[in-house]
């Protein structure tokens, strides 16, 4: 009796360890958003409002991660550009000739995609991550955008950036652009046909 006490009880515990650690990413609430043009340098900050309940930290992080990427695209797609390259932090800035430009890349570089990793040592190669690393308060990047490909360094397809991000399940769907009129329509139309 006590040996079946002591093996269900050690299932339940492991089971609540390791919930939420295989899953989906869990799409978070969107926070605020800041831009400071300096010579086609723009700041990219992605807050996070709250922490959805049973969250783990590798996930949590990871939305925190790929939320900036998300803005990135985004903007640079709404200011009527087709391509940005991330300038900062430097770990991952194209003008540093970092070899990464997709939305996949970026996930594979900066987040902490391992199950082991998630529950032994979280991680932040890329800092772009603000804060306790259980808990980071935001995201940010800063970004160049284009209206052509450059020879010199490499850039994210905006466009390309956001359909990846639906793919990973990472895209947060954001109410960023109501009440902008007609370039709201010429960023949807281009969402729609990148």
């Amino acid at each position: 009796m006590k040996k079946h006490f002591i093996l269900t009880m050690g299932a339940v515990l492991i089971s609540m360890a390791f919930s939420g650690c295989a899953q989906k990413p869990i799409i978070l609430p969107t926070g605020t958003y800041k831009h400071i043009k300096e010579n086609n340098i723009y700041d990219v900050n992605g807050n996070m409002l709250e922490r959805p309940m049973l969250t783990s930290n590798a996930t949590y992080l990871n939305n925190v991660i790929a939320y900036p990427l998300q803005i990135a695209a985004e903007d640079t797609l709404y200011a009527g550009h087709k391509y940005f390259a991330i300038v900062a932090p430097e770990e991952i800035s194209n003008l540093n000739g970092i070899m990464v430009n997709t939305a996949p890349e970026y996930l594979e570089k900066c987040a902490t995609n391992n199950i082991a990793k998630g529950l032994v040592v979280l991680s932040n190669p890329c800092k772009v991550a603000v804060g306790n690393i259980n808990a980071p308060s935001s995201g940010k990047l800063k970004i160049s955008m284009y209206d052509t490909q450059q020879e010199s360094i490499m850039v994210y397809d905006a466009a390309q950036v956001i359909a990846d991000l639906k793919a990973k399940g990472f895209y947060s769907e954001s109410p960023r652009f109501e009440g902008s009129g007609v370039k709201k329509e010429v960023f949807s139309k281009l969402l729609v046909n990148p």
